[in-house]
């Protein structure tokens, strides 16, 4: 999470023309799977909010991040244009004070860790699921269940992060699971929740009959679902924390 910068550029061409040795620098962070932001930059004068942001937010592999204010519409402070990526909060943001305690500030720069704090939390939870995200997946999902704001001052719309519905989005991906099941009860457990409407998609309807039960988190009760299961025990999806218990009345 990037807090600096100079300039202002609606290029991306000319930033990295402008600024070549931070440009490498940030490609070989992003060849290491790290998730660059960067601060779009807020008005200090009189100068054109509107004609681009700043460097190093407008290289190629940093994600840069405006500022929203209580009533979602883009800060009057923020430095937009075509390059800008996404917007999180940035007005009126508790922060840690110089001398000791906290105070509330404003600015791209209070914007930037709300993003960085919203992509580290999607990363936990696609690693949580067996899966790891690249940059360019978490941006496509941060993207696509982000909120679109219009701004009248350029023209354009840009994504509010939603990470309630990001990290939902993430937990909802399909996974695929295999166990070594025996005849007889087997206990399973998946680190992540799935609704009850999709608890009949967890299972392969192939092979062997099986019981298994679950845990309804709606109803505080458990609950039965019987059904197909392969003999080589292959599980489609994620389920409960609680866990769950499948019966094979037969061995595999």
């Amino acid at each position: 999470s990037m807090s600096l910068g100079a300039g202002q550029y609606d290029s991306e061409e000319v930033c990295v023309n402008d600024y070549p040795f931070v440009n490498d620098a940030v490609n070989a962070a992003a060849g290491e799977n790290i998730f660059i932001l960067g601060a779009s930059g807020n008005r200090d004068g009189a100068e054109d909010v509107s004609a681009g942001i700043l460097s190093p937010a407008c290289l190629p592999n940093v994600t840069s991040v405006g500022s929203i204010n209580l009533d979602s519409e883009l800060s009057s402070f923020s430095y937009r244009g075509r390059l800008l990526d996404f917007l999180a909060p940035g007005n009126g943001i508790r922060s840690a004070a110089i001398n000791g305690g906290s105070t509330f500030m404003s600015g791209t720069s209070m914007a930037t860790p709300h993003a960085a704090g919203a992509v580290a939390l999607l990363k936990g939870a696609t690693a949580s699921i067996g899966a790891k995200a690249s940059a360019a997946e978490i941006k496509m999902l941060l993207n696509a269940t982000g909120v679109r704001i219009e701004d009248s001052m350029s023209g354009l719309a840009f994504t509010r992060i939603d990470i309630g519905k990001a990290i939902a989005s993430a937990a909802g991906k399909r996974m695929n699971y295999t166990f070594a099941l025996q005849k007889g009860w087997n206990g399973i457990s998946f680190p992540i929740n799935v609704g009850e409407e999709n608890i009949s998609e967890i299972f392969s309807p192939l092979g062997s009959d099986y019981t298994l039960i679950y845990y309804n988190g709606s109803d505080s009760r458990w609950q039965f679902f019987q059904a197909q299961f392969p003999e080589d025990a292959t599980l489609h999806g994620i389920t409960s924390s609680m866990g769950l218990f499948v019966y094979l009345p037969n061995p595999v």
